[in-house]
Order: structure tokens, then C-alpha cells, then sequence
């Protein structure tokens, strides 16, 4: 259930963000560092990364390069691009659009190849206050990687590494973020995320 009585799809946001963007050369859908300009309402995309090692579990977090949270703890994600709704069969399908932006955004920020089919819905997040740039709506999902799958941090990931499971749920985080872990290791625990 919506956290406000105001409703915005994804496809709204997506077409008010493309209308928007293009104010200076620098402009991103639903930002821009370089004017300042930032989308009143974005959609964005989260993934909690679960391995399983002999050790226990572990989630995969990295550290945050750029405001707001630079330096915190936080899952891979980033913003849905119009480019996004482009690849799956209904644009209009916020769950679909926002996995291939999931997808899209672990890989550039931790270089794991993941398809968008493994990936589990863990739920929407859209608390008025989860980001203090403004509403920001969020698909989050999980999914199991293979004990021995590496990363590397990349784009807006100063790190990436694998953090025990029971580490990272002390751990203060960016966000909501810490939240989003809760929900998905229940997912976990049910073993929804075995392949």
C-alpha cells in the first residue's frame, strides 16, 4: 500500500523524468549534478546479493561514493532508466522494468552478471522518507550466488565485498536498506531463493 494518498506509476515518472531531462548537457533522467535538477518523485531498483559459504552466509554490500550517504554501507541499486522499460514485454510493468534495472545497476557497481529471471520480488519500498533527495520508490529483489562468485566495485561503489550475514545485520546502513536485508533474509531463510 502506498505510504501517501498521492499514486504515481512508473511509466508517469518515467515520461515526466525523460520531459524534464536535457535541461544542461549533463542531465540523467532524474537528476543532474551539474545543474542541480532533480526529479520530485524517481523510481529506483535494490538488490540484496545472498552466497553461501562454509562459513555461513553472506550478503553482498558496498560502500556508497556519493551523496547522500557517502561513505554508509548500502545494497547495490540505482535509478530505473527509461531505458529500462524498453526490454521487457509491458513497459507498464513496474516489478519487470525495475529487475532489468536491478540487474543492470548490480552489474555496474559490483560486476555481477546477473539474469534478471533469478531475480525474487522481496517487495516495494516507498516510505515519503526513505531518501532525503526526495520520494523515491523502490523494487527490491534477492537472489543466491555460488560460494566462489567475486566483485569488484565499480560506477558510484567506492567497495563491494561479500560481509557475513549476521555482520551486516548489526550494521547501520544507507536508506532504508537495512530493511530491505530484513526482508529478504526472511526470504532466505524460507529458502525461496534456492536455485
Amino acid at each position: 500500500m502506498p505510504s501517501t494518498t498521492e499514486t504515481i506509476s512508473l511509466t508517469q515518472a518515467l515520461t515526466s523524468a525523460a520531459n524534464r531531462a536535457g535541461r544542461c548537457r549533463d542531465c540523467e533522467p532524474f537528476y543532474c549534478d551539474a545543474c542541480g535538477w532533480e526529479a520530485d518523485v524517481a523510481f529506483t531498483a535494490d538488490v540484496v546479493a545472498f552466497r553461501d559459504t562454509t562459513d555461513g552466509p553472506e550478503v553482498l554490500l558496498i560502500t556508497r561514493k556519493w551523496a547522500p550517504f557517502a561513505g554508509h554501507l548500502a545494497l547495490p541499486g540505482g535509478y530505473v532508466d527509461p531505458a529500462d522499460a524498453t526490454t521487457v514485454t509491458n513497459p507498464a510493468d513496474e516489478v519487470a522494468v525495475s529487475a532489468v534495472a536491478a540487474a543492470r545497476e548490480a552489474a555496474e557497481e559490483t560486476r555481477l552478471n546477473i539474469i534478471r529471471d533469478q531475480l525474487r520480488h522481496v517487495g516495494r519500498y516507498d516510505a515519503t522518507n526513505r531518501d532525503p533527495r526526495g520520494r523515491r520508490i523502490s523494487n527490491a529483489f534477492a537472489i543466491q550466488f555460488a560460494a566462489n562468485t567475486t566483485v569488484a566495485a565499480g560506477d558510484d561503489a567506492a567497495t563491494a565485498e561479500w560481509v557475513p550475514l549476521e555482520t551486516a545485520l548489526n550494521q547501520p546502513m544507507a536508506f532504508d536498506h537495512h530493511h530491505i536485508l530484513t526482508d529478504a533474509v526472511r526470504l532466505l531463510r524460507r529458502g525461496v531463493l534456492d536455485s
